[in-house]
């Protein structure tokens, strides 16, 4: 599970900022919270800002850390890694970007992280604790002088050189079968990265779920249609059944249609997004959707957040994080505050990242959660919107 990730120079993040899903120390919907010893954790979060806010460029630093940590050990001595570094400032756009996260596996705290730049890795790490009172401890550390590997780590002592400047040692080591990089590489498989404007990319992924739990799973929001079933034709891409009553109102009959001629743009993305969703609640996995609800009716939109808010429909502790538009979620009856995060840019075109539960207004007072999040917010109480 994640309980955080940090991003620093990297597009429009010059400064370390961090989105944190350890729960607050709030009494809001805790009956929702993922917990795991001592630790609470949040199921969802979602982020608003204006256009051009860096809602996007932190979907994209989660996409740029996932992707060197998947691929640099099979990088060839010139690859490239995709690093992109805050550009509008002299000192920044010459330095490395950054990231860590912070995973809980199996009950153990890890804490990773590595600066890069397109070039080469300057700075690597790994530590973990046992339990959430424990002391942590390093597993190895990697600067411009070379990879240091401590006592707790040994198994990993042959592999220090065969990593290339432009190959991230967790990568290095799991590519040679070690068991603690494998098992962070798998809780890091977890994570899932999609547009939620581009639902042609999600279109392929229906082939991953059958057609009984494509069926069990859009049931839940009463579409108007009895069944429906794969085909494989990209310009139709489902059959859906419906009943056909006579003028007494009984049903004579059923007739077949193609989803994507007779249903709505907003059904038709429901069902590219549903193995995505299906998947995500049947093993612990994070999503991570940029635009979610796009074309989508808010009542979906909700309803999908709720499978995840809910231990009945989210019992593996999957998590969603997700930057949308649609204000009608900001609603103290639906999301803890804790749960609700803002961007921002600064004069500098820095963005700033925040969370509703940390914010102060000019008078150092934090927000109470029986505020109108959604008024307060369009009215610009919180920042993150359009100067117009």
């Amino acid at each position: 599970m994640l309980l955080s990730f940090t991003v620093s120079n990297y597009r429009s993040f010059k400064n370390k900022k961090t989105l944190d899903l350890s729960a607050a120390n709030v009494k809001e919907y805790e009956d929702s919270l993922t917990k795991v010893g001592d630790t609470a954790i949040l199921p969802s979060a979602v982020l608003y800002g204006a256009n051009s806010s860096g809602k996007s460029n932190l979907i994209e630093s989660f996409r740029a850390f996932l992707t060197t940590v998947y691929n640099s050990a099979s990088f060839n001595s010139s690859e490239e890694l995709p690093m992109f570094p805050f550009l509008f400032d002299e000192d920044s756009r010459t330095k490395p970007s950054s990231f860590e996260t912070e995973l809980l596996i199996d009950g153990d705290y890890y804490r990773y992280g590595f600066s890069a730049t397109k070039e080469k890795v300057y700075e690597e790490y790994l530590f973990f604790r046992t339990g959430n009172k424990g002391r942590e401890k390093c597993l190895f550390v990697r600067s411009e002088d070379g990879i240091g590997v401590t006592t707790h780590y040994k198994s990993v002592e042959d592999m220090v050189e065969r990593t290339r400047d432009n190959a991230l040692f967790l990568s290095v080591a799991d590519a040679f079968n070690d068991r603690i990089a494998g098992m962070i590489m798998r809780e890091l498989k977890g994570f899932a990265i999609f547009d939620g404007d581009k639902s042609e990319t999600l279109a392929s992924k229906a082939i991953s779920i059958s057609d009984e739990e494509l069926n069990i799973f859009l049931a839940k929001f009463k579409l108007g249609f009895d069944s429906i079933r794969k085909v494989d034709n990209p310009s139709i891409k489902a059959i859906t059944t419906h009943k056909v009553y006579n003028a007494a109102g009984e049903v004579t009959g059923e007739i077949s249609m193609a989803l994507s001629d007779s249903e709505s743009n907003g059904t038709n993305k429901l069902f590219d997004m549903a193995p995505i969703f299906v998947k995500a609640l049947a093993d612990r996995r994070v999503l991570i959707i940029d635009e979610f609800g796009s074309s989508m009716h808010p009542m979906i939109t909700r309803m999908l957040i709720s499978l995840f808010n809910s231990k009945e429909t989210n019992p593996m502790g999957s998590q969603l994080i997700f930057t949308t538009h649609d204000t009608n979620l900001l609603d103290n009856r639906f999301l803890r505050r804790d749960q609700i995060w803002f961007t921002e840019k600064d004069e500098t075109a820095a963005t700033d990242l925040y969370s509703l539960v940390e914010f102060k207004d000019a008078s150092g007072v934090k927000v109470r959660n029986d505020r109108s999040y959604e008024k307060d917010y369009i009215n610009g109480k919180y920042g993150a919107i359009p100067y117009l």
